[in-house]
């Protein structure tokens, strides 16, 4: 097998929300195995990259989850790159978000919006008190996300975000061996994620960013080296764009995490990504 396939088919695997225990559990609903009453859940969103991979892995399990509905988002000013193709929503039936709130017996919510509309609509979930999966990334504001984040944990509601490589049990060893210290003080650990998308209309998109590409697809390595490390005493980024990408898209980014270890030396974190 190829790796790009491999890689595929691993994050499909491991991307879906679906079968997350703390997700399960938070809607009364323990394990898969159980027989017990299906789990009402609709979906706000079709213009995320991942929108139709996650209508596709509710729809594999079908005694677990109920669709309600799902929210059409195509009318919105976000930057999106996704929502063109609407044949993985065939079969279930659109509504609005007030329709969606207002379905009787709703317990959970796939927030699936362009980028730059998740937390707000997510914050709109948690003021209803629903539990969610919301893709990634967690936006530009990082007091709104707070506000999210604060709310779910007072209302006690779960919460899950889109970062695939968290379900992914090479990348859990990895984390387990860093924090048992199996490798001892570790004083650099070097990341890179490239892709393939490359058309000029990916390029458009990512101008809509300040942070580009490392904000679209960087936010899953920061995600695994932050848990794995915690805050970072300093970052420094580098943030280009390569010849020709469309309106100057940020392509081509770098950033560089320091952290001061237990011997008081700099552990130096570093990634790419490019397209």
């Amino acid at each position: 097998m190829k790796r790009r396939k491999f890689i595929r088919a691993t994050a499909l695997g491991n991307a879906g929300i679906i079968a997350s225990p703390a997700l399960l559990a938070g809607v009364g609903l323990q394990s898969p195995e159980k027989k017990v009453k299906k789990i009402k859940i609709g979906q706000i969103g079709v213009c995320h990259e991942h929108a139709s991979g996650k209508i596709d892995s509710l729809k594999r399990l079908p005694d677990i989850y109920e669709i309600v509905g799902i929210v059409d988002d195509r009318n919105t000013t976000a930057a999106r790159f996704a929502g063109n193709n609407l044949k993985p929503y065939g079969g279930l039936k659109w509504m609005s978000e007030e329709e969606l709130f207002n379905t009787p017996g709703l317990q959970a919510v796939t927030v699936e919006t362009a980028n730059t509309d998740l937390v707000p609509t997510a914050i709109r979930c948690m003021e209803h008190n629903l539990a969610m999966h919301m893709d990634k990334p967690g936006g530009e504001d990082l007091r709104l996300f707070d506000k999210l984040l604060d709310g779910c944990k007072e209302r006690n509601l779960p919460f899950q975000m889109g970062f695939m490589f968290r379900n992914n049990p090479a990348m859990q060893f990895c984390q387990k061996v860093v924090r048992n210290g199996w490798l001892g003080d570790i004083f650099e650990i070097h990341a890179d994620m490239s892709h393939n998308y490359g058309s000029e209309t990916y390029q458009r998109y990512l101008s809509n960013f300040r942070g580009g590409i490392m904000f679209n697809l960087g936010c899953h390595l920061i995600d695994l080296i932050v848990s794995m490390l915690g805050r970072p005493e300093k970052v420094t980024s580098f943030l280009r764009s390569t010849p020709g990408s469309a309106n100057g898209g940020k392509n081509n980014c770098l950033a560089v995490l320091e952290y001061l270890t237990a011997s008081y030396h700099y552990l130096y974190v570093t990634w790419g990504l490019t397209v």
